[in-house]
């Protein structure tokens, strides 16, 4: 390997990139190194309330779906019920939904 490949290969690799990066640390004054540090800190800080934030959405994303799928398993219960003739006070107390909206899905299948 000629003197340019050996420089463009360590340019592209990961160990050296890291060495490199630990060598002008370790050349920092020690003000500088705490300047430093505090910045590091505070980027993982940062990192760490964005998965925070991540994970709480997705959490509160799934129980949207949950109760919506519920929802719509109840809707489509009660419609299948409907069909067969059953009271809407049956249907209000076996599936959880209001007479109200059991009126409007009665007045939907019409």
């Amino acid at each position: 390997m000629g003197a340019r490949q050996e420089v463009a290969f360590m340019r592209n690799n990961e160990i050296f990139k890291r060495l490199e990066k630990v060598t002008s640390v370790a050349s920092l004054t020690p003000a500088e190194r705490r300047s430093y540090e505090a910045d590091v800190k505070n980027a993982r800080d940062t990192l760490n309330q964005i998965r925070t934030a991540e994970e709480r959405g997705e959490k509160r994303g799934e129980k949207r779906g949950e109760k919506r799928g519920e929802k719509n398993a109840q809707i489509r219960i009660a419609r299948n019920m409907l069909a067969e003739g059953m009271t809407i006070e049956s249907i209000s107390s076996m599936t959880g939904l209001t007479i109200a909206d059991i009126e409007r899905l009665k007045t939907q299948q019409q």
